[in-house]
């Protein structure tokens, strides 16, 4: 498909294509505005399709390679980006589903598959076939016009790469088992414990833009958070965190003074609204969220498949 093409769909088509907005808290929006990025990254250079005809009816998978995974994980990584199919026969999608995992899904692979709540048809598809539901996600938003800014914690500072070590330990410690490696069987808990130290390296070697550190009386860190600084998307500046662990042996209630010291960072860099995403099944950060005065404005599932 062509961006012109998307552009043709039927009315019933391009409201599911908007259910995979994920800045739906933004308001007063024109929703064919919002629909313009969405277009332009499923036509890509980095996309490529796949039509599986069923019964006459076309379903084109949006498929995307995921190039770090890839050479992480030493086998081929991919996303499912959207699958498009005009109709609202789940039979019908389950085997265009099935029919793809069979013929195009290669030896030594691994997929994954991020759908809408509101995507019922293809979520009920999906009920039928061998890709895994692995996470239930809540996708939360702050608008800091809103948020005071904190007091400043003297022992909340930005990490170094001297810290890396003990930031990687930390995320070896404080892991977090309904996270998306960790709730997928096709990932032992080592692979996924280590996934998440390479994750805190790889954020404060550049990945992401702010990594602070809370230290303890010795100066030694027992926590981190990380961000990464706004950006333009439709006219609102947007950051999002990426990382967070606290080893909670050491002092309990440290997650919520990251929090608001990176609020305070992340506003006085221009931000407009910050953005997170946590598991439905994680009481604890979803209380934390919460508490500091973030919204829920999406639920997404996560589902994947290894051969």
């Amino acid at each position: 498909m062509k961006t012109d093409q998307f552009l043709n769909l039927s009315a019933a088509s391009r409201e599911r294509l908007y259910l995979y907005n994920i800045f739906t808290f933004l308001k007063n929006i024109d929703r064919t505005a919002i629909l313009k990025p969405i277009i332009a990254a499923l036509s890509g250079d980095d996309i490529f399709q796949i039509n599986i005809i069923v019964k006459k009816k076309t379903h084109v998978f949006f498929i995307k390679k995921l190039d770090w995974d890839s050479d992480y994980f030493g086998m081929h990584c991919y996303s499912i980006e959207f699958i498009h199919f005009e109709h609202n026969d789940y039979k019908i999608l389950g085997c265009a589903i099935a029919e793809y995992l069979k013929i195009h899904v290669e030896q030594n692979s691994y997929y994954t598959l991020n759908v809408p709540s509101e995507d019922l048809i293809l979520i009920q598809a999906l009920s039928n076939t061998s890709l895994l539901l692995i996470e239930t996600r809540l996708n939360y938003f702050i608008d800091l016009k809103e948020v005071c800014p904190p007091n400043k914690f003297n022992d909340i500072a930005l990490a170094t790469k001297d810290d890396v070590d003990s930031l990687r330990l930390i995320a070896l410690k404080a892991i977090n088992k309904y996270d998306r490696l960790h709730a997928d069987p096709a990932f032992s808990n080592e692979t996924a414990d280590l996934y998440q130290a390479k994750f805190i390296e790889e954020a404060i070697n550049g990945f992401a833009d702010i990594v602070l550190k809370v230290t303890d009386s010795n100066d030694s860190p027992f926590g981190f958070i990380a961000g990464n600084n706004p950006i333009d998307i439709l006219g609102s500046k947007i950051a999002k965190l990426v990382l967070a662990a606290v080893d909670s042996g050491v002092q309990r209630g440290r997650l919520m003074d990251l929090l608001m010291q990176i609020i305070c960072i992340l506003k006085a860099n221009g931000a407009d609204f910050l953005t997170t995403i946590t598991q439905a099944s994680n009481k604890p950060a979803i209380r934390t969220w919460e508490k500091a005065g973030f919204k829920l404005f999406q639920v997404t599932h996560l589902y994947s498949i290894k051969k």
